[in-house]
């Protein structure tokens, strides 16, 4: 996955990063949609402690790359986390939209 030079998170700190994501992902993803050109929308399986997972990861995420802008919402047994860029970083949004659909085409 493309990490634009804006991404602020050490590189060695990067694939440990990109592990977390993916297990949280692998373990919990339903549903990936391309909510526009700029946006993810992700659904994820579970209650509180996927919640808290993803809202952990979003918040770190946040910390070394501010342009992304997450939301995270409860809908049921369901986590809806909403995941946008601005345009300048539309490849990163490519690049996950990318590797969460590898991720569901392995479920």
């Amino acid at each position: 996955m493309f990490v634009p030079d804006a991404c602020t998170l050490p590189v060695a700190e990067r694939p440990p990063r990109l592990t977390e994501f993916d297990r949280l992902m692998a373990g919990t993803l339903r549903r990936v949609e391309r909510a526009d050109p700029l946006r993810v929308r992700v659904t994820l399986a579970g209650g509180d402690v996927t919640e808290t997972a993803a809202r952990t990861l979003a918040e770190r995420e946040s910390g070394c790359c501010g342009f992304f802008a997450f939301t995270i919402a409860r809908r049921g047994d369901e986590v809806l986390v909403d995941i946008g860029v601005p345009a300048a970083q539309r490849t990163v949004v490519d690049g996950l939209y990318a590797r969460l659909s590898a991720v569901r085409v392995r479920r």
